[in-house]
């Protein structure tokens, strides 16, 4: 079962009750299926994009360039730090492992990208977006003057890197796959282990659509947080 999995409506929906679980793992877990849901998108945009490759669509440049950049800025956010989703000052769960795990192939791709989102894309610092006025001189054969004047700009869109963009995210959500499906029976063991009656009496129905925070203490008595 993979991270984002979930009990759907209807499965036993007159017998099962949900709370909301805010224990010590939480926070890696939801860290985790944030960074995955980021590169599910990022697979995705390079999926488009590589569908117009095929179809040799290359009459919008706007989409072209709009779905680069939006996979490129989710792919960086995937690894950016910040306050994690548990809240609190807990730091947000780093991906560094995963990606020193990659072959030399996919960590030199996971730097080109990165270095991309940072200098490319999500700020104007990067020689690529170097921008000259030009000035365009009459013909020699004419008097000399210089008649127009127009912006130069070498922007790239790296597009064609669509589909080693996507081998890579695809290595990553595999791996996070393995992990979250480890944490998340980790958890439920943790649950487990707890007097669980006190949770019944405070659940309520999962059709409902209302989460109870309950936070289990130290002599294993859930206990309803407000």
């Amino acid at each position: 079962m993979q991270p984002d999995d979930s009990v759907q409506e209807g499965d036993r929906d007159e017998e099962l009750r949900l709370i909301a679980y805010t224990g010590p793992q939480a926070p890696a877990y939801l860290d985790l299926w944030s960074m995955r849901a980021d590169l599910l998108f990022v697979i995705e945009a390079c999926d488009r994009l590589e569908s117009y490759r095929a179809a040799s669509d290359e009459s919008d440049p706007i989409v072209w360039k709009a779905l680069w950049h939006a996979a490129v800025v989710s792919y960086g956010r995937a690894f950016t730090s910040g306050k994690s989703h548990g809240g609190g000052r807990t730091p947000r769960l780093k991906a560094t492992a995963l990606i020193n795990r990659l072959d030399p192939e996919m960590r030199a791709l996971h730097d080109v990208i990165f270095g991309e989102r940072n200098q490319h894309i999500a700020h104007r610092v990067d020689g690529r977006e170097a921008m000259k006025a030009i000035v365009v001189l009459a013909p020699p054969a004419d008097q000399p003057a210089a008649v127009d004047l127009f912006i130069h700009g070498a922007h790239v869109a790296g597009g064609g890197r669509a589909g080693a963009l996507r081998a890579l995210v695809q290595r990553l959500v595999d791996e996070m796959n393995t992990i979250g499906t480890a944490a998340k029976r980790s958890i439920l063991d943790e649950v487990n282990e707890n007097d669980l009656a006190g949770a019944y009496t405070v659940a309520r129905p999962a059709s409902d659509g209302v989460l109870i925070n309950v936070e289990f203490v130290d002599d294993t008595t859930p206990h309803q947080r407000t």
